[in-house]
């Protein structure tokens, strides 16, 4: 499904997070949409594809500064006192890990284990429901 790669953007960080960085936008966003049927857990995955790698690079860096900067920025109790981001890493140059929290949503369906992987021209966005990011 193509996705209007502004879109993707405005969503790369959550909504709540000070955002530090102007994270370039890509040419295209491809979306695939996933469901395990045993436990109903939900996935997102999506392909960035940038201008050319040096763009691919700073948005993939930047996003990450973005990611620390908001599970180190003070929790809101109008967010009901639950960090937007958490478990934040870089395991290698060109992946990075996190947890992002839904304060809303029901305990089962809050968390998302996230993994951006840096591939050349492009950025892959994978998104996993539930988890604690070290499973």
């Amino acid at each position: 499904l193509a996705r209007d790669p502004h879109d993707v953007v405005a969503l790369a960080v959550p909504l709540g997070c000070a955002r530090r960085s102007d994270l370039p936008v890509p040419q295209h966003a491809l979306e695939q949409t996933y469901a395990e049927t045993s436990s109903g857990a939900a996935g997102v995955a999506v392909r960035l594809r940038f201008a050319d790698a040096a763009t691919a690079m700073r948005f993939h860096a930047d996003r990450l500064a973005d990611l620390r900067a908001c599970a180190a920025q003070p929790v809101s109790a109008a967010l009901g006192g639950a960090a937007l981001v958490r478990d934040v890493s870089a395991p290698d140059a060109v992946t990075v890990r996190s947890v992002r929290v839904d304060p809303w949503a029901d305990a089962a369906v809050a968390s998302w284990v996230e993994t951006a992987t840096l591939d050349g021209t492009d950025v892959v966005l994978v998104a996993v429901q539930g988890g604690t990011g070290t499973d």
